[in-house]
């Protein structure tokens, strides 16, 4: 269970990562 909640966190980490890529680049563009 803690290494499933642990893999949880890095998903959310990496979605969050993606989505404020993503925001940047609309931003700019």
């Amino acid at each position: 269970m803690m290494i499933f909640g642990f893999i949880f966190a890095i998903c959310c980490a990496a979605v969050a990562e993606a989505v404020n890529v993503n925001n940047k680049i609309n931003l700019t563009r």
